[in-house]
Formats: C-alpha cells, structure tokens, sequence
C-alpha cells in the first residue's frame, strides 16, 4: 500500500493496523474475531490504538467498524447479485460465497458500484460445488444487468439520416458492442427463471420449491441480449441462434463487409446461409436501431 510521504508514521501504522482489523470476517453472529492477526486478544491490542468512550472499550469501538464494514459489503453484494442470492438464500449466500469472495477481493475502488464485478471470475474459479453451472451463469446474467445500468452511454452509431441514407458508408467500420450489451447462450431459459425467482424475497425459496428451469430440446440452447433501451431499463430479448452466432463476432471488432465474407465461407451449412439471407436485413437494422453497435 502507497503513503503520503508526509504522512506521519504514528497514523500510518494506526490506519494500516485499523485496516486489516475491520477487512477480516465477522463470524455468524457479527462477532469480531477475538484474536489480532499478531496473535494478541483483541481487548489488549485494540487499546493500543484506540481510546474508549464514555460507554465502550476500545474494542467495542473497533468491533462497531467491522461490523458496519461487512453488513454494508454483504448488503451490496446481495442487491447486486439477486438471483444468486436466491439460490442459496441469505446465510448460505454471505458465508459460502460473498464472505469468501470478498476475502479474496477486497474492495478496490471508492465506489461500492464496482464491489461485485470479479464475483462471476470467482465463481468460475473457486466455487466447485455441483451445481456451479447454474450459479456461474446466474452470477453472469445478475452481473450483466448491474454492468448495463451503470455503463456509460456512447455516440451512436449511426444518425437517422445516415439509416435513411443507407448503410452502405458503415460497411467498412470495425463495429463493437456498446457497453451496456451482454450476449448469453444457455441450455435453459434462466431468464425466465430469473423473472419468477425475483417476485419472492431470498428467504422464500429457502422453503418453497424454485420456479421451473425450462430447458431446451436436444443439443439446442437458447441465446440471449441484455441491453439498456431508450428509456434507459435493462432488458433482455431472446434471439435467434444464428442472430446470435452473428453478434458474437462483434465482441473484439468486425466490419459489415467481413461479417459478409464470413457467412459465404459458411457453404456446409445451408441452415445459416438460408436464415442470415432471409433476416441479415432485419437484424442489421435491430442492431442500429437499438444501439447495440458502436465503431470499434
């Protein structure tokens, strides 16, 4: 960690010891851990820096900060991961996922809009029970719709005159997704289940049997684009396979031309080519219209 120089050495220690003391876990019942990490009771220490008041020892006093560190961190987590949240309720939320997560990946920036945005990395690394597809992708999706409230609005692609014109001038413009855009392909139609699961509070489903999953037949999955509309709410519409095979190829930047070339490289299967001639018109103008795309 990174001092002012001039900051004096007393209050450097004082702010680093504070530090590491209210960033360690409370346990089940919002206790402060009794033991310093230097291996000291927390009712010496805690005297060492910290002056009591007029009604509590000073590690009362430092227990309040971790207290009030942790309830603001797991509160957060919880509004900014819902359908996770639901899937395990509460307890089982804060201690089997956000509390470890959190140890992992302290807060790094002074905004607690930021706090979560690893959370899916975590999960996909350190979360190994067997049902991790299904909290992986949840955490995903509860992570897209808290990255597109807050991602900032870009210039559009395109004007109206433009669009009138034709799009014949955008035809060599690498294109990319505007910030607010996630795409998602999943087995299932965990959309819908999010819908149902949102109506009822976590605790609820602790109790009561979950919404159904419904899954797709076969081998086939269903595809997804979350975005932010001219109104600024965050939806999400389902879309063809293909549409969505397309899309995908903007992720690190395309051209309309190239998009043209990769569809004529894709002569063993009629499928794509009989779809995307039918409907590329269509979705080009959804894609603009809707402000998906942005220049690269």
């Amino acid at each position: 960690m990174k001092f002012d120089v001039k900051v004096p050495l007393e209050l450097k220690k004082a702010q680093t010891w504070f530090g590491s003391i209210i960033s360690r876990p409370i346990d089940v019942n919002s206790n402060m851990a009794p033991i310093s990490p230097s291996g000291r009771p927390m009712e010496q220490e805690a005297c060492d820096f910290i002056n009591p008041s007029p009604t509590l020892r000073p590690a009362q006093r430092v227990q309040l900060y971790n207290q009030q560190y942790w309830w603001r961190l797991l509160k957060t987590m919880q509004d900014a991961y819902p359908t996770v949240t639901r899937l395990f309720g509460y307890y089982d939320f804060n201690e089997s996922l956000a509390v470890p997560f959190l140890v992992k990946y302290c807060p790094n920036h002074w905004s607690l809009n930021n706090l979560g945005d690893r959370f899916p990395q975590w999960v996909k690394e350190d979360y190994t029970q067997d049902n991790h597809e299904l909290v992986y992708n949840a955490a995903c999706i509860d992570c897209g719709y808290n990255t597109s409230f807050f991602a900032p609005d870009e210039p559009p692609l395109a004007s109206p005159q433009q669009l009138e014109e034709g799009l014949e001038s955008l035809f060599e413009v690498p294109l990319t997704f505007q910030k607010h855009i996630s795409l998602y392909q999943f087995p299932y139609h965990l959309f819908q289940f999010r819908d149902q699961f949102l109506l009822q509070e976590p605790e609820y489903w602790v109790d009561n049997d979950f919404p159904v999953l419904q899954h797709a037949e076969g081998q086939q999955k269903y595809s997804f684009v979350l975005f932010r509309d001219a109104l600024n709410q965050i939806i999400y519409k389902q879309i063809d396979t293909i549409e969505y095979d397309l899309l995908k190829r903007f992720e690190n930047g395309e051209t309309l031309n190239g998009l043209c070339e990769w569809l004529e490289k894709q002569v063993t299967d009629e499928t794509i080519l009989t779809e995307a001639m039918s409907n590329l018109h269509i979705w080009l103008q959804r894609w603009i219209g809707f402000c998906w795309l942005k220049r690269n």
